[in-house]
């Protein structure tokens, strides 16, 4: 329903479908009133300068009406333009959210890999002691049971079940 506005101005803002109405009615008004031009010997002056109005106003209308296109096409791309900044804006945050959340995940990863190559270095320092022992004992030292491996202590063969058990420190020295 049109506006107070509207209804005093008689014009409402330029739609699409407006325009298209418009300008599909104003070639066929512009050839009418060139027809009617054609007849000027036989018109009064009156109807002369009517039908030269009528062209004259149909042309200004759709000049009018390539203007207006061209107002709706640049609105358009503004506002896709902003639809698009919008998007980004929002993919950005979360993005940004998930980058957040990666620096601890990051800080745990440092963490979990120094215990790591600590693990490992401890293994290599005792599959070390274990080899300069089991030297020493070829050479006829007697240098106590060797430290039980991580092998030994953690992993069992295929196709063998072996219950957990918990070792100690305790379990290791002798």
């Amino acid at each position: 329903m049109p506006s107070f506005i509207d209804k005093i101005l008689g014009k409402s803002k330029p739609t699409v479908a407006r325009i298209g109405a418009d300008l599909a009615g104003a070639p066929t008004r512009i050839v009418a009133a060139e027809a009617a031009l054609q007849h000027v010997a036989s018109m009064t002056d009156a109807e002369h300068a009517a039908a030269e109005v009528e062209l004259a106003a149909t042309r200004r209308s759709i000049g009018r009406l390539q203007a207006q296109v061209a107002e709706l096409q640049d609105a358009r791309a503004v506002a896709a333009k902003a639809e698009a900044e919008d998007t980004f804006k929002v993919e950005r945050a979360v993005m940004q959210k998930h980058a957040d959340g990666m620096k601890g995940l990051f800080d745990r990863y440092d963490v979990a890999a120094r215990a790591t190559a600590d693990a490992a270095d401890a293994i290599g320092e005792v599959a070390a002691y274990n080899r300069k022992a089991e030297a020493a004992r070829r050479s006829g030292l007697d240098v106590g049971k060797l430290i039980a491996t991580s092998r030994e202590l953690f992993r069992s063969e295929p196709g063998r079940v072996e219950p957990d058990r918990k070792v100690t420190p305790r379990d290791c020295a002798s």
